[in-house]
C-alpha cells in the first residue's frame, strides 16, 4: 500500500488517505477487537465445558470411593453381594463420565473383577469352616484380610490417581497383573450382536 501511495500523484494520495482514515482504520478498529472477543469467548466456552466434564468425573470417582471404603472393614455377616453390585454400578457411571482413552475406568473394572473373586473366596472359606457363627473372630478376620486389603488398596490407589499423585502407569501395571491372574472383564465398548 505504501509503495502504491509513493507512486500516485498527490491528488490521489489525498483520496486514498481519506479512504484509509475515514473507512479502513475505523473498520479495523471494530474488526480486530471483535475477532479477539470471539476468540476469547470460544476459549472460555471450551474451558467451561472441560471444567464441567472434570467435575462430573471427579463426582463420579468420589462415588466409587464412597462405595469402596466400607468394604475395607466390613464384617462377614454383613451382605456383600449388594455392595459389589452397587460398586459395579458406580464404576459404570464413572466410566460414562470419562473419555474412551482414559484407562482408569478399565482399571476399576479389573479391580472389581479381582474384588469379586477375593470376596467370594473369603466368604466361601468362612462357609467351609462352619459359617460366621462357628468360626472364631480372629479366624474370620484372617479369612477376610485379602478382601479387606483389596478394598483399602483400591481406595488408596484410585484416590491417589484422581489427585494426580499416582501415575497412570501404576494403574496399567496393576491392571496387567489382574488380567494375568483373572482374565479380562467385560468391555465398556460392548456392541449388541447383529442378527
Amino acid at each position: 500500500m505504501f509503495f502504491y501511495l509513493a507512486k500516485t500523484p498527490p491528488a490521489e494520495n489525498a483520496v486514498t488517505g481519506a479512504i484509509l482514515s475515514d473507512f479502513v482504520i475505523p473498520l479495523l478498529g471494530i474488526l480486530v477487537p471483535t475477532l479477539i472477543a470471539i476468540g476469547l469467548f470460544r476459549a472460555e466456552r471450551k474451558n467451561a465445558r472441560e471444567d464441567a466434564v472434570a467435575v462430573r468425573r471427579l463426582d463420579a470417582g468420589a462415588q466409587v470411593i464412597v462405595a469402596l471404603a466400607p468394604m475395607a472393614s466390613i464384617q462377614a455377616d454383613q451382605p456383600m453381594q449388594e455392595r459389589l453390585w452397587e460398586l459395579r454400578a458406580r464404576i459404570a457411571v464413572y466410566r460414562s463420565c470419562i473419555d474412551a482413552d482414559d484407562l482408569s475406568g478399565d482399571w476399576l473394572a479389573l479391580r472389581h473383577l479381582e474384588g469379586m473373586k477375593l470376596w467370594g473366596k473369603s466368604l466361601d472359606d468362612i462357609d467351609a469352616a462352619g459359617g460366621v457363627h462357628r468360626v472364631l473372630d480372629e479366624e474370620i478376620a484372617q479369612m477376610l484380610r485379602p478382601a479387606h486389603e483389596w478394598s483399602a488398596t483400591t481406595v488408596e490407589m484410585f484416590s491417589a490417581w484422581l489427585s494426580h499423585n499416582l501415575p497412570t502407569s501404576s494403574l496399567q501395571s496393576d491392571g496387567a497383573r489382574i488380567m494375568e491372574t483373572y482374565g479380562e472383564p467385560p468391555r465398556q465398548d460392548w456392541q449388541p450382536a447383529t442378527t
